[in-house]
């Protein structure tokens, strides 16, 4: 007969013991005290055809995008660690050096992170931001290249690992707002309640989760009206 499969614990003190020994292979070129820090710089190119995203009177022009990444991670105790990523970039252009970014930007990822144990219990406080220009992503715009935007989303989110399942549920605030005073009719938050119910079904030769995704709770509050559809659950299997 088929036994339960048995996997290795998400939260707790192995889960823990778990990350831990990968902190200690992740790659670093500074350190202080327990602190460790990787550091990176990157250049990029970009050629765009339309950078003022107009259908008439297109614009082009090529972009220098430097970047500087730091990550830091601190392992606060044994088993809790506070991570600390964050990009900061500038763009210049070469024809249209009035549009070169206003200050330095927030890449997409930067974020301020406490994960904590407890018991059978994975606890992540975080908080996300970035610090954008480039209007590309805004498809509701037009003649427009100078499109700051300051993205934040903070929160926490609780993980229980009961082996045949494991129940997650996350509170974020998100907040948007436009940098340009022109387009702060785009300025919106929202408070977002999620939670999801994963779980091995018994008695099964191949390990398979199957996760049930519920999205709790989400309104927003601001100037900009945003209609939505109500959100149905979702399921999803994998195996193992």
């Amino acid at each position: 007969m088929a036994q339960d499969a048995v996997r290795p614990s998400l939260a707790g003190e192995e889960a823990a013991e778990a990350r831990r020994q990968d902190i200690e292979h992740i790659p670093y070129n500074l350190m202080t005290g327990a602190i460790k820090y990787r550091i990176s710089a990157t250049l990029g190119f970009e050629y765009n055809d339309n950078i003022n995203l107009s259908e008439n009177r297109p614009e082009s022009d090529f972009v220098i995008h430097p970047q500087v990444t730091i990550n830091a991670l601190w392992p606060v105790t044994q088993l809790n660690t506070l991570r600390l990523d964050i990009g900061l970039g500038y763009a210049f252009y070469l024809d249209h050096s009035s549009q070169d970014t206003n200050g330095v930007l927030l890449t997409p990822g930067s974020q301020l992170a406490l994960d904590v144990f407890v018991g059978d219990f994975r606890i992540n406080f975080h908080d996300r931001f970035s610090l954008q220009q480039d209007p590309i992503s805004e498809l509701q715009l037009s003649n427009v290249i100078d499109y700051g935007r300051f993205e934040n989303s903070a929160g926490v989110s609780v993980l229980w690992d009961l082996n045949k399942a494991v129940a997650t549920l996350g509170y974020d605030h998100y907040l948007y707002v436009s940098t340009n005073s022109d387009l702060d009719y785009l300025n919106r938050n929202a408070e977002v309640l999620v939670g999801s119910l994963a779980f091995t079904p018994a008695r099964s030769l191949i390990p398979t989760m199957c996760t049930i995704i519920m999205p709790i709770s989400s309104f927003l509050t601001g100037s900009t009206p945003i209609s939505r559809k109500p959100s149905l659950p979702v399921m999803k299997v994998s195996s193992e």
